[in-house]
This record gives structure tokens, C-alpha cells and sequence, in this order.
């Protein structure tokens, strides 16, 4: 590959890469720098420090303050926009002809300059946003949150349209690609970038069930639940729950059952040890929207994986799960993987069904995108 830059518009700082949006971006960055392309990074500063770690995979990087007062909810755009506008930004992005890659529909502001239209403009999208923000409302009773992801639910659909000033768009899912492509004429499903180069899962058997993530994500709070609930309330099998800022109502439900497990790990290392040592990932989603990188990790990490079909939507990973959609089916999968060990068949199978998601192979698709094939 010849020397290519890009500049890339991120909605946080992508380091440490501990969530699922900057696990995408992070991943992507050390991707593309390693097939020889110089990063223009530009980084939205809010809830974390400037980070140096950085500077070993950008050719520069620029950051710019998230302003989050009240009064921009009275805006037309949605407030993850408004937030994010930056005249700055606009300034920088003018100052070549290096293509640009906004992250997410919360970095699209830019879009509105007509001469930043005229460059050559991909924006990835890590969801359908009004869908994501809609699901947001139905799930939380409080009445200011409600109002909240309600309206920026509105504000979100109607601000899609800016997606018509771009170049192309990178869609997370296959599932997103598609309804993009109805809207648009021009979206291409581009794979997550993920911490995991080669599939690592180890041969033979744990002695629990773990559920990781980000515990103050309500879906994954809510997941969470679902399986203390519904599940292992009914069964005496060790499950873990691994993440930070689990709620008052999860750490209540964790501690009526003696095999149920709140562990809150200090380092990435800590979580890919019970990724790695567990027997198998229960992995409930009730949200369809983007893709879950907990099962990508899981799957390049971890042995069984128990899923139901939500979380599998427009992945097309349904060979390498098990799938279960109610209570009984959970608890029939569960009993059942308890004592059947992670063999090297599984662990080829894995290798094979996940060739999508190589992140060399994803890294040069995007190229494509970025620089139209050029050589």
C-alpha cells in the first residue's frame, strides 16, 4: 500500500480503548497506521484526559472541547451534535485534500460547511441513532431521561439526512449497511476494528458462566438483570458478572444468590483472564441496532458463547453461537455446556467463521472507501 493520510474525526478519545465506540476507533487507528497511512487525528475532549499513546500511531493530533451546556438542547440538531460543532474542526479539515472519516453521526456537524461537502467525506456509522436513542427511552422510567433520548431520538432521524453530503457511508453491521443503502444508494458494511488479531480461545473447560461490559450502559445493566432473573435464579451454576459501575438495582439482584459474582476488573489484562479461563459467555441483547463488541470478543477470546438472536442480528455468526431465545432455552443451554470441553475443532471453526472480521482484511476495505482504490 502506498503512502495514503486521512484525517479522522472521533467523538472521544479513542484511548483507552475500554468501550465499544472507541474500541472501534482505537483499533482502527493502530490498523491503518500499520499499513503505512498517516493519521490526522482530531478528538473531542470531555470525560478523558489528552492521550500520548496516541501520538505513536497519529502523525498529529488535534483536540477540541465538548461544550455540553443546557441551553444547546433548545437547538435544532441533537445534542450529541451540537455538542461536537467546532470551528476549529472545520478550519483544519480545510487545510488539505487528505480525505476525512467522521465517527458517528455525532461528528457530523462539519458536514454542514459547504466546502468541507466538496472534499471527500466517509462517515462511519457506529448505529442507526434515533433507533438506539428511541430503545434508550423505552427502557429507562425516569421522566427527564425519557424526555431526553425522546427528543434526541426526533432530533436524530431528521439530522440524518446529513449522511446525503457525504461521500459513502461505513456501516457498522451488515443490518445497518442495508437500511443505509435504502436511504442512501451508498453504504458499504465495514466490520469493527477490535483488539484481536489472531482467534485465542483455549482448549478445554472452565467452571463458570460470565457476562462482560460496560454494567453503566443501561442495555447491558439490563441484560445483566435478565440473567440473574430469569435465569440463574433457577439454576446453581457460578455466573460472573465482570464490568464497572454496575446500579443499586444489579447490585441488589448480584447478592441474593451465592453463585453470582459482581467482579470489577482493574486492567484489560484482568478481563481478558475471565474471557479467556470461563467455560462459557452468556450473552443476552435486546438492542439490534450497530454490533456488540462483547461478542466478537468473546468469540476471539473465549469458549462457548450463548447468545440469543438479537445479539446475532446481521452478524451473520450464528454457526459459531448457541443460540436461546427464552428462559427455558437458556437454562437447557447452560446445563448442557457446563461439561463439554472447548476442543481444536471448535477453535478452527472459530478461525474459519470469523475471517470476516479480520482486521487486516476490514483495514483494506476501508482504504478502498477512503482512497477509491488508488494505488
Amino acid at each position: 500500500m502506498s503512502k495514503k493520510a486521512v484525517h479522522i474525526v472521533a467523538f472521544d478519545i479513542p484511548f483507552p480503548p475500554t468501550y465499544g465506540g472507541v474500541i472501534d476507533i482505537f483499533h482502527k487507528i493502530r490498523c491503518l497506521h500499520k499499513m503505512g497511512a498517516e493519521i490526522f487525528l482530531h478528538a473531542f475532549e470531555y470525560n478523558r484526559s489528552q492521550a500520548s499513546e496516541l501520538a505513536l500511531l497519529c502523525k498529529e493530533i488535534y483536540y477540541y472541547p465538548r461544550t455540553r451546556h443546557p441551553i444547546l438542547l433548545l437547538k435544532p440538531q441533537p445534542f450529541i451534535v451540537a455538542s461536537r460543532m467546532n470551528k476549529n474542526l472545520e478550519k483544519r479539515l480545510l487545510e488539505d485534500n487528505y480525505p476525512i472519516l467522521f465517527e458517528g453521526l455525532h461528528t457530523c456537524a462539519a458536514l454542514l460547511n459547504p466546502d468541507i461537502q466538496k472534499k471527500h467525506c466517509i462517515v462511519r456509522t457506529h448505529n442507526i441513532e434515533h433507533e438506539y436513542y428511541r430503545a434508550l427511552a423505552m427502557h429507562n422510567t425516569g421522566a427527564l431521561k425519557q424526555w431526553y433520548y425522546l427528543s434526541e431520538a426526533r432530533k436524530l432521524s431528521a439530522f440524518e439526512q446529513i449522511l446525503a453530503r457525504s461521500s459513502g457511508i461505513a456501516a457498522i453491521s451488515s443490518n445497518d449497511a442495508s437500511y443505509f443503502n435504502r436511504l442512501f444508494g451508498y453504504a458499504r458494511w465495514i466490520p469493527p476494528f477490535h483488539p484481536e488479531d489472531s482467534v485465542t480461545a483455549e482448549i478445554g473447560k472452565g467452571d463458570y458462566a460470565l457476562y462482560h461490559g460496560n454494567l453503566k450502559v443501561e442495555e447491558n445493566n439490563r441484560s445483566a438483570l435478565f440473567l440473574i432473573e430469569q435465569i440463574f435464579s433457577k439454576i446453581h451454576y457460578r455466573l460472573i458478572i465482570a464490568g464497572q459501575n454496575p446500579s443499586k438495582t444489579l447490585k441488589s439482584a448480584i447478592s441474593k444468590y451465592k453463585h453470582v459474582q459482581w467482579v470489577a476488573p482493574e486492567s484489560q489484562e484482568q478481563m481478558n483472564a475471565l474471557i479467556s479461563d470461563a467455560q462459557m459467555h452468556v450473552l443476552p441483547s435486546f438492542q439490534s441496532t450497530g454490533i456488540k463488541l462483547k461478542l466478537l470478543h468473546a468469540l476471539y477470546k473465549g469458549r462457548h458463547c450463548i447468545v440469543n438472536d438479537t445479539m446475532l442480528e446481521g452478524t451473520g455468526l450464528n454457526n459459531l453461537c448457541v443460540i436461546a431465545n427464552n428462559s427455558d432455552e437458556w437454562i437447557t443451554a447452560i446445563e448442557r455446556l457446563q461439561t463439554v470441553p472447548f476442543q481444536e475443532t471448535d477453535l478452527r471453526k472459530r478461525e474459519q467463521g470469523l475471517q470476516t472480521y479480520d482486521n487486516y482484511h476490514v483495514a483494506v476495505m476501508l482504504g478502498q472507501m477512503l482512497w477509491l482504490d488508488q494505488e
